[in-house]
């Protein structure tokens, strides 16, 4: 009988094997086929020959195994034929023993068939089944298959090669089983018999004897090293051996890395980078079901991480990874599994371990999980090391298993590197996700709670945090290049509970612009692009205390922070913020400095490596286990282009070129051709909310004429525009503005303290103006290229030569309008200053989906309603109160308790004499004395004197 080889994965925990071996990191390879041509002679009377067995894997695979059986002990009278199959597993040496190996079976099936008469008498009468099995000669029975009933110790299996010890306990069917198998010098295998007790199986002298088959080599594996880990791997179900060699259940994982491609170069090296700093880093996922018994049908607990994992050196053959798990869901599904685990590992507090509630943890307070050992780790949180070996095993007939072959995960790299491979896990699929490297950075990101790595800060305090991206821009064929980008984050302290909303300490929210460069020259990379972060305004809120008094002491940053107040910063002065928030806490880098660095799109998830604002470095970082990951959400969608630019726009309170804050708003009227503009700029180092800070303030005004279509631009979807203010003016607001003007931009005359001063021709000797991005003065024309996408407005550097000015491509430094107003036909009332939109110095320069905005303002009507409600209440609480206490109410005899009763109970009435009032006057004949009165519908004559409708 045939039987295929079924591609499975083996992996085993080993603890106390694998934490003692120094030897070599693979162990003598079994992997082959075999045969045994020999008799061999039972006790019982019956003999085995024409054994074949291939052993694919190293350390672990599959395995499959042809034998027959004999009732004389010549190998003459045929009984019947068997065939089995499943995994292996090497468990490490036999101590005392040259050579032998302990091993695991896990049987995946078991099939016998009767080849005489005496063979159905024999399996009958030693393997009934409880009867269950009514053997037929020639017909296979399955013993191990989901459509048979062989329960343990309904069928002597030591023909299948079942222990002969009377105090051993056997093979029992469907259960795992455990034995030894020494490789000679020829090449051949010594096989034993097997138990399903581990301390049984291993703890037995071991002699030939106990050989259960002489196996010969008939072909030999050729074992190929592949470098590229990249991939999913998935186990079957594995049984779980404890130091003391006794069963403690077993396991099942699913596994899947993907990263960069060419990580080894010639010199064996990881790019020639030292440990921990090797640019082969990517995205892993683990899901792994732990089970309280071996046949993982009871599961105990489960878990499910994302990380990041890297190849951080090699010796050529073998390499060296770093796994850094950012956040882990652990799931108990029993009571036992929660007491468990509120013991072991209660991560600040025991009390979040609930049955069947997953609890997301990304690092546990220290000294809270003494004894993670439920966990493929030292620990959550902790970056870890392992050996790691991907091969390709393959007979000369073409059978082939590829795996890959791991060490026990450690938190030492030298001890990592002494490890034995001892786990393995077979491909499941060689599809890697890096040939879906996306370069439509355009769009929505967030993260899950993660840890946050820290600096010197707090004595290395760890932190937990959440981050969203949002990068909008032109929406091309390849790609988002340049935009707008907003990048937020939240921390939390790291007290086990996940990043719970209401432990929030500190909010930030970093908002700017980007330009991306496809094609990052790091070497040994794959789908990088390098990018340029400006960040023009990073709003920060310290949401508890222990915030307030950290930036107060830490980042004062020209002003003072109080708690759960917010203040949007444009730049710091130098020295003035700690080194270490810059790095590990706020997302956009320096404030008032850009940053550069690189990131990878790969399978909706972006990683972003450390900015940095020297460019040369940032351009040569690697992605680390420290790099942020983030799940794109949401794709963008093409904004329409528009060649116009009419419309109310306010500028967002944002950083100048020269560092100084600056906000605004622009005005167009697209029927008489009119614009108007007002900047007002801040002093350095300062936002947009304090007036005493202001430095200048301008206007403009003038018409405006579009020269061009789109496609005669530089810009993508831009129109030449060109400019003719007949009004220009500067205020200088405070006297270091005084100072710079007269210094550098007189324009023929003196600067005074909040003295406005028209300019009517130009100066083209002022330098003291950057960040108004147009040259200084009126009297001539002015170019620039405008492009309008959706409901963003941007132009480049204006200038008086048109030439240069339609050559311009637009920067970073070229901020962005948001439309606040649609309505083209804007109202120049007095000439000068038209009906504006507010100008708003927070903190956006543009709409963001992905991080939660201020609620919305109440308006007239909300008050009205608010006013109407409250007055209502009073009226009637206060009412009754006073008509109770003066009258005692109507059970003392007095009028009712409700104020002015009589008119709220003749009110239907009245509005019905009213309605029919109005109807008759309207509709109905009127009498010759002037029409129907209204004591005709039963209300008071014009004579009667109404004395109201009840008091107080």
């Amino acid at each position: 009988m045939e039987f295929s080889v079924r591609l499975v994965v083996a992996t085993c925990v080993f603890t106390a094997f694998a934490s003692a071996q120094t030897d070599d990191p693979i162990p003598p390879s079994v992997c082959g086929e075999y045969q045994s041509v020999e008799c061999r002679q039972f006790a019982d009377g019956t003999s085995m020959n024409n054994t074949q067995v291939v052993f694919m894997g190293v350390i672990s695979g599959v395995f499959t195994r042809q034998m027959n059986f004999y009732s004389d002990g010549a190998c003459t009278s045929i009984l019947f034929s068997a065939a089995m199959e499943g995994i292996w597993i090497d468990q490490g040496a036999l101590e005392g023993f040259d050579n032998v190996r302990k091993v695991m079976y896990n049987f995946t099936a078991i099939s016998v068939t009767p080849l005489s008469a005496d063979g159905v008498t024999y399996l009958s009468s030693n393997c009934s089944c409880t009867g269950k099995i009514a053997w037929q000669q020639s017909r296979p029975e399955p013993l191990i298959d989901s459509a048979s009933d062989c329960p343990p110790y309904s069928c002597d299996t030591q023909f299948l090669g079942g222990s002969i010890d009377p105090l051993a306990t056997g093979l029992l069917l469907g259960q795992p089983a455990f034995g030894t198998y020494q490789i000679q010098e020829a090449g051949g295998v010594f096989q034993s018999r097997v138990d399903s007790q581990p301390l049984l199986a291993w703890n037995q002298t071991y002699t030939p004897y106990d050989n259960y088959t002489n196996l010969l080599s008939i072909a030999a594996c050729t074992t190929t090293n592949v470098p590229d880990i990249c991939g999913s791997y998935d186990t079957l179900c594995t049984p779980i051996i404890g130091p003391d060699s006794a069963l403690e259940g077993s396991r099942r994982e699913t596994f899947q890395w993907h990263g960069p491609e060419d990580f080894i170069a010639a010199s064996g090296q990881c790019n020639g980078q030292i440990p921990g700093t090797c640019s082969a880093y990517g995205v892993y996922q683990r899901f792994v079901t732990m089970y309280s018994d071996s046949n993982c049908m009871t599961p105990k607990y489960e878990y499910e991480e994302t990380g990041a994992l890297g190849i951080v050196n090699s010796d050529g053959y073998t390499n060296f990874v770093a796994r850094e798990a950012r956040a882990v869901t652990f799931t108990p599904y029993s009571n036992t599994s929660v007491l468990n685990l509120g013991v072991k590992c209660p991560c600040g507090d025991s009390s979040l371990w609930a049955a069947r509630a997953p609890r997301l943890i990304t690092t546990c307070p220290p000294g809270t999980c003494p004894n993670p050992d439920f966990y493929d780790g030292p620990g959550f949180g902790i970056l870890s090391y392992a050996r790691e070996d991907k091969n390709q095993t393959t007979l000369p007939g073409g059978a082939m298993n590829t795996q890959m072959l791991l060490g026990n995960w450690t938190d030492s790299a030298v001890d990592a590197n002494a490890q034995m491979l001892i786990r393995q896990l077979d491909v499941a699929s060689s599809n890697c996700e890096r040939d879906y490297y996306s370069f439509d950075y355009c769009g929505v990101y967030n993260s899950n709670c993660v840890s946050m790595q820290q600096g010197t800060l707090f004595n290395n305090t760890q932190y937990d945090m959440i981050e969203s991206m949002v990068l909008g821009g032109d929406v091309t064929a390849s790609g988002a290049t340049d935009g707008t980008i907003e990048y937020s984050r939240q921390v939390f302290p790291n007290n086990g509970r996940g990043c719970a909303s209401e432990d929030v300490g500190l909010a930030i929210v970093a908002n700017g612009y980007y330009s991306i460069f496809q094609g990052a020259t790091t070497p040994g990379t794959s789908g990088y692009s390098s990018i340029d972060v400006d960040t023009r305004i990073t709003l920060v809120t310290p949401q508890s205390q222990e915030w307030t008094d950290l930036l107060n002491t830490e980042c004062a940053c020209g002003g003072s922070w109080a708690y759960q107040k917010g203040r949007p910063l444009t730049s710091c002065a130098p020295g003035d913020c700690n080194a270490d928030l810059y790095k590990y806490i706020f997302p956009g880098g320096v404030f008032g400095e850009p940053g550069f660095g690189n990131l990878q799109l790969v399978n909706e998830q972006l990683r972003v490596t450390e900015l940095t604002s020297d460019q040369v470095a940032g351009y040569g970082y690697y992605l680390t286990a420290a790099s942020p990951i983030l799940q794109k959400n949401v794709g963008c969608e093409a904004p329409l282009p528009s060649p116009t630019i009419c419309g109310g726009f306010t500028l967002p309170c944002h950083r100048t070129v020269d560092n100084h804050a600056a906000a605004g708003y622009f005005i167009a009227n697209h029927d008489i051709l009119r614009f108007y503009q007002n900047i007002t700029v801040y002093l350095e180092h300062s936002g947009c909310e304090n007036a005493t800070q202001k430095y200048i303030e301008f206007e403009a005004q003038g018409n405006y004429t579009i020269q061009g279509e789109s496609k005669d631009t530089v810009v993508l979807n831009g129109s030449n525009i060109e400019f003719r203010p007949d009004f220009w003016s500067l205020i200088p607001r405070s006297m270091q503005a005084v100072s710079d003007l007269n210094e550098n931009c007189s324009c023929n005359g003196s600067w005074s303290l909040n003295t406005r001063r028209n300019l009517t021709t130009m100066c083209p000797d002022c330098t003291a103006l950057p960040f108004l991005h147009q040259p200084v003065g009126s009297g001539e024309p002015t170019y620039a290229i405008s492009q309008h996408f959706g409901i963003n407005l941007r132009f480049t550097n204006a200038s008086t030569n048109a030439i240069t000015a339609y050559t311009t491509m637009l920067s970073s430094s070229n901020v962005q309008y948001v439309l606040a107003s649609d309505n083209c036909s804007i109202v120049f009332p007095d000439n000068r200053r038209p009906v504006i939109p507010t100008p708003s110095p927070g903190p956006s320069p543009g709409p963001s989906p992905a991080v939660n905005k201020p609620g919305k303002k109440i308006s007239g009507g909300d008050v009205f309603i608010i006013i109407l409600f409250v007055f209502g209440f009073v009226y009637f609480v206060g009412g009754m109160l006073i008509n109770y206490q003066r009258t005692g109410g109507s059970s003392g005899g007095g009028t009712p308790v409700i104020p002015h009763v009589s008119f709220w109970r003749s009110l239907p009435g009245l509005i019905t004499d009213g309605c029919a009032f109005t109807f008759a006057q309207r509709c109905g004949t009127r009498r010759a004395s002037g029409g129907p009165t209204y004591s005709s519908f039963g209300g008071p004559s014009e004579s009667t004197k109404i004395e109201g409708y009840g008091s107080l």
